[in-house]
């Protein structure tokens, strides 16, 4: 499984012998989501609309590379692409 590091929110996890902040949900996790199943594929940074004026003084756009990411799931069923926000995968993770 592949791992999404130094991210937030994230928990340590010991790896080669030293502990890491590591994401919550690994790549690869399978989740039942509204009743499908789904597989994570990716992690991506989220935009935030006009947090920023750019050079020419228009509102611009910015990417964070730390917090506030969303998961790029796949539909098993039917292949289907979505993207998810981390609580919706931990919600699924700490019911039975």
């Amino acid at each position: 499984m592949l791992r999404q590091y130094h991210c937030s929110p994230h928990r340590l996890a010991e790896i080669g012998g030293c502990r890491l902040p590591v994401g919550t949900v690994p790549l690869g996790t399978i989740r039942k989501l509204n009743g499908e199943t789904f597989i994570v594929e990716a992690w991506l940074p989220r935009e935030c609309h006009a947090v920023r004026r750019d050079r020419h003084g228009r509102w611009a756009s910015s990417f964070h590379a730390r917090g506030m990411f969303l998961a790029q799931v796949r539909r098993l069923s039917d292949g289907r692409r979505a993207l998810v926000s981390d609580v919706h995968l931990i919600e699924r993770e700490a019911r039975p």
